[in-house]
């Protein structure tokens, strides 16, 4: 008969004499987090299409600056920065390396920042702490403006390193369950199948083609 190890409990390693709870993925809570994290979602194709089309944008900037031999006049400072040991030299090719570079127009980096600002914060407030609370059964040996600390607030008044730690122990505990249910299976049985489990994505920065920085991560949601 197997048992299946649905809950884990797990010794701080932030702050000493603290233990947390964490569940195994199960059918329920999948369910739970999906419905928690849906607006998560919702808001994550908005940005995914205004960054879509801001990726377009910069493209259409690009195009010019690229076939003038902008991007390899770029490759071919680059080769020699790599190659030169002359600091006055090397000062220069920088400079140069600088000038010749494609540049965002100061509109569209500011739209690109502010649209990674919105992304991460939307992934803390919209799937990490959801995540907590529906992953995460207890937390011992704390306490939280003089009581014992639960998950609302640790959450709200909590030291912000625990927080993580948790948030890391769920994908560790998750990822050890799938494990163990793919060994068990036989080898023609996909696991991916039995757990559910799908692909997070990052988007590429708008301006990497380019060399460029100010890119923004653009998350869509996992469903451990």
């Amino acid at each position: 008969m197997f048992d299946y190890p649905a809950e884990q409990r797990i010794l701080s390693k932030i702050i000493p004499g603290v233990a947390f709870t964490i569940f195994a993925p199960s059918y329920a809570r999948r369910m739970a987090f999906d419905a928690a994290i849906a607006e998560f979602k919702s808001e994550t194709r908005l940005i995914n299409r205004q960054f879509q089309r801001l990726k377009d944008q910069v493209e259409e900037l690009r195009r010019p600056w690229a076939h003038a031999g902008g991007e390899k006049k770029c490759k071919d400072l680059q080769a020699l920065i790599e190659e030169t040991q002359d600091a006055e030299e090397l000062t220069l090719l920088n400079e140069q390396l600088s000038d010749a570079q494609f540049k965002l127009p100061p509109e569209i980096s500011d739209e690109l920042e502010a649209l990674n600002e919105r992304s991460n914060l939307l992934l803390v407030t919209k799937h990490n702490a959801p995540r907590v609370r529906v992953y995460c059964k207890s937390v011992e040996g704390l306490q939280v403006l003089g009581k014992e600390a639960t998950i609302d607030t640790l959450l709200s008044d909590g030291p912000p390193e625990l927080f993580v730690e948790i948030l890391d122990a769920i994908d560790t505990v998750s990822e050890a369950s799938e494990e163990l249910i793919k060994n068990l299976q036989l080898p023609s049985t996909s696991s991916d199948q039995v757990v559910g489990k799908t692909t997070s994505t990052i988007a590429p920065s708008a301006s990497e083609p380019a060399g460029t920085s100010g890119g923004i991560a653009v998350v869509t949601s996992p469903t451990k």
